[in-house]
């Protein structure tokens, strides 16, 4: 946690005129020598950087695959990423290599980072792609990696792109999945030729866990709710007395069994108090979960509750019924991707100044009035309509469906 708060700083007030001075000399090496601007092609060594967002990482994984049809089995791909978004890349085949940006390891220990840069160095890369939208020591580690050519984003009021070869241009209006295939063409990736992302998981059969599955007794549907985005994603979160109201509605109104899973102190606290709030049987799966493990819960749902978290996209990856919960982020950037399909629902805040974020950080309020503005009984009806028509629950638990 030090490392990233400390990073955090030197991206901040050293990172701009770092990547102006990187920028000077990749100018400068680039008149001497004169790289192509070949597109990838079989056997060419591809660094991908992407050091935040688990989300986002699982929504690239679908460019893996058009990067490893492109470089062959004689090429290569090396994935940059942290701690934070590691998981995402659990046992995916289109990875040749992964290397870890650890902070919180290199204020420990510098010769590790003196290590990391010399193996990010041999890897020998053609071509880097950054995938990082706001960061600035992303395109600072393309450089050191010396690959001759560089893409990424050009994020108005940024100051990033000067160490780049070619950009892209990053802003409103377009689905991150857009922007990033928009970073991959400059590498000659056809857009065409990149999969779907809704489903993909599943149709790869990525994040699969050994052992049979669990299946629902008759006639119980299973929801799962996934309250939390992390302790400083709490205004992107629906508040936890909402979540637990809901779980009453839907006792009531249909037979479900409800699950909740939540990662790290934080969130494990937050499903502790939506369970006790709530007054019914909720079986709590929160806890350090490998991604298989979350995977095959969300494989055993028939709907998935959640705001806009890493969970979000890996419930829209595995093509399960979804609802997610926008406030703060614009879900025509951020939000679920959907095959055509009516199992994706977004329920947005009608607040005026929702949503207030770009980059994901600059939050327009302190506070979560969009998130909190976002009723419960709106959401009740997509969840009873997405699980098809409600079976009344004779048992108990049905005494709590009245709302508060």
């Amino acid at each position: 946690m030090k490392g990233n708060k400390f990073f955090k700083k030197i991206d901040r007030y050293l990172g701009v005129p770092l990547v102006v001075m990187a920028g000077w000399f990749c100018r400068l090496l680039d008149f001497l020598t004169h790289p192509s601007a070949n597109p990838l092609a079989p056997g060419d060594r591809v660094l991908v950087v992407k050091l935040s967002a688990l989300g986002d990482t699982l929504l690239l994984l679908p460019l893996f695959k058009a990067f490893q049809q492109k470089v062959g089995k004689e090429g290569r791909i090396l994935m940059l990423a942290t701690p934070i978004n590691q998981a995402a890349l659990e046992g995916v085949p289109y990875v040749d290599e992964t290397l870890i940006l650890d902070f919180g390891l290199f204020l420990k220990n510098p010769l590790a980072l003196w290590r990391f840069l010399r193996r990010l160095r041999a890897f020998r890369a053609t071509h880097a792609l950054d995938f990082d939208q706001w960061l600035r020591v992303s395109p600072l580690l393309c450089f050191l990696s010396g690959s001759p050519r560089r893409y990424g984003f050009k994020t108005p009021g940024q100051h990033r792109h000067f160490p780049y070869s070619k950009t892209a241009p990053n802003g409103k209006g377009t689905h991150e999945v857009e922007q990033f295939a928009g970073v991959a063409a400059l590498a000659g990736i056809e857009p065409a030729s990149i999969e779907n992302f809704n489903g993909f998981l599943e149709r790869e059969g990525l994040f699969q866990e050994a052992g049979p599955s669990s299946p629902a007794p008759e006639g119980i549907r299973r929801v799962h709710f996934h309250p939390g985005c992390g302790s400083s994603g709490w205004r992107r979160a629906w508040p936890g007395e909402s979540y637990a109201r809901l779980a009453r509605a839907l006792s009531g109104a249909a037979r479900v069994e409800i699950r909740m899973t939540g990662m790290g102190h934080y969130e494990e606290g937050l499903v502790r108090g939506i369970i006790e709030k709530s007054g019914v049987a909720i079986i709590n799966f929160s806890g350090r979960l490998a991604m298989s493990r979350l995977a095959c819960l969300l494989r055993e749902a028939d709907l998935v509750v959640c705001g806009n978290t890493g969970l979000m996209h890996l419930a829209a990856g595995l093509g399960r019924p979804l609802i997610a919960l926008h406030g703060p982020t614009d879900p025509v950037k951020w939000g679920p991707l959907s095959s055509g399909g009516n199992n994706v629902r977004v329920i947005r805040s009608n607040l005026l100044c929702s949503p207030c974020l770009n980059l994901g950080f600059e939050y327009g309020c302190p506070f979560r009035c969009c998130m909190e503005s976002i009723e419960v009984d709106g959401v009740l009806k997509e969840c009873l309509d997405l699980l098809g028509s409600p079976n009344k629950n004779p048992s108990p638990r049905s005494t709590h469906a009245d709302l508060p």
